[in-house]
């Protein structure tokens, strides 16, 4: 009986051993399992981590690519304005061109307006010319006639008649002198011809240089 009773004691107590063995295996599996989540936790942050980092080098990337375009948005603004600077100066030059060219219509057209008027002067000074050029060729004719009378005079010297032919001949001595001042003034008139032939042939070297 005794014997039996500390097979049974050792019996129980083999089955406490063979609880405890199962509810240890148990505790082994779940550490088991544990070790695995915690494993597998730690690869999930490892992983949540690189994707943060991927995000963050994502977005990145996008922030580059926009400065990317801007930079070259403001390659072409820049080039824009280049051009755009560039077109002003010829503008510029343009205005100052057609400017000069404005000028140069001026001075063309007064320069017309002269020789219009040297052309009026000239034939002015050609018909005042003719006009004195008549008188001296009276002048000249009264002179001859005055010769005339001077022989006249000396072959019929002490009768009354030759008095009054010397009265005469005094009286046309008088216009031969206004004739020989008539004659000066041909000769100044000839000298005022000389210079305007002058300025006619230096017109004609104007017109020249001008076509």
């Amino acid at each position: 009986e005794l014997v039996l009773k500390d097979s049974l004691k050792l019996l129980d107590v083999l089955k406490l051993s063979l609880k405890d063995e199962l509810v240890l295996k148990d505790s082994l599996n779940e550490l088991d399992v544990l070790r695995l989540s915690l494993k597998e936790e730690l690869v999930l942050k490892d992983s949540l981590n690189e994707l943060d980092v991927l995000k963050l080098s994502l977005k990145e990337e996008l922030v580059l690519k926009d400065s990317l375009n801007e930079l070259d948005v403001l390659k072409l603004s820049l080039k824009e304005e280049l051009v755009l600077k560039d077109s002003l100066k010829e503008l510029d030059v343009l205005k100052l061109s057609l400017k000069d060219e404005l000028v140069l219509k001026d001075s063309l057209l007064v320069l017309k307006d002269s020789l219009n008027e040297l052309d009026v002067l000239r034939l002015s000074l050609k018909d005042e010319l003719l006009n004195e050029l008549d008188v001296l060729k009276l002048s000249l004719k009264e002179e001859l006639v005055l010769k005339d009378s001077l022989k006249l005079l000396d072959v019929l010297k002490l009768s009354l008649k030759e008095e009054l032919v010397l009265k005469d001949s005094l009286k046309e001595l008088d216009v031969l002198k206004l004739s020989l001042k008539d004659e000066l003034v041909l000769k100044d008139s000839l000298k005022l011809l000389d210079v305007l032939k002058l300025s006619l042939k230096d017109e004609l070297v104007l017109k020249d240089s001008l076509k």
